[in-house]
């Protein structure tokens, strides 16, 4: 049985960080807010993979990475990882990244809109039910918030990791886990 927890991390912990767990047929969704919040989901869950929407690595030279660079020459719009409020997000991903890897959960970067415009879906709660149904789930998902949604997107994105059916675009600082095709 495939598990996978995906994280829409916000940059600070008084700010809504959705999650969504998809693990056999079981799909649960919710909200936290402190980072032990989410490492009781992970230790709760004990999921395969763990897929934040965040930056999880720092550039290496100024405020951009060069993994972010060959995102957006694929047409995928990422933000720069310390431009403007992202730099609160990011050190705050590697951190929660680092403590995930070490109770021995694999944690992988991904970023919802470019896995929803890859599957060829709107980034929306309809595109990620025609999603989850197309992966075999059912879920109802009525009054689920933007962060819930792309935590949702994000799942997604750790189930095909799971399957193999993805890309990683690699660079000297840092790896983001697409969709390889359109479901």
């Amino acid at each position: 049985m495939l598990r996978v927890l995906g994280i829409d991390l916000a940059g600070s912990p008084k700010r809504p960080t959705g999650w969504l767990y998809l693990g056999g047929d079981r799909v649960e969704w919710g909200t936290v807010y402190l980072d032990e919040e989410i490492i009781s989901l992970v230790e709760g869950f004990s999921p395969m993979v763990a897929a934040i929407d965040s930056p999880l690595t720092l550039p290496r030279h100024g405020y951009d990475r060069v993994v972010d660079k060959l995102m957006r020459k694929r047409g995928l719009r990422v933000l720069p990882p310390l431009f403007g409020g992202m730099a609160m997000l990011t050190r705050r991903g590697v951190r929660l990244a680092k403590t995930i890897r070490g109770i021995g959960v694999k944690v992988i970067e991904v970023h919802p809109s470019s896995t929803a415009k890859r599957l060829g879906v709107e980034r929306s709660l309809e595109g990620l039910l025609t999603v989850l149904g197309r992966l075999g789930y059912r879920a109802d998902l009525k009054g689920a918030s933007i962060h819930e949604i792309d935590a949702g997107f994000a799942a997604v994105t750790g189930l095909l990791f799971l399957r193999g059916d993805y890309e990683a675009v690699k660079a000297v600082d840092g790896c983001i886990i697409i969709p390889r095709q359109r479901l």
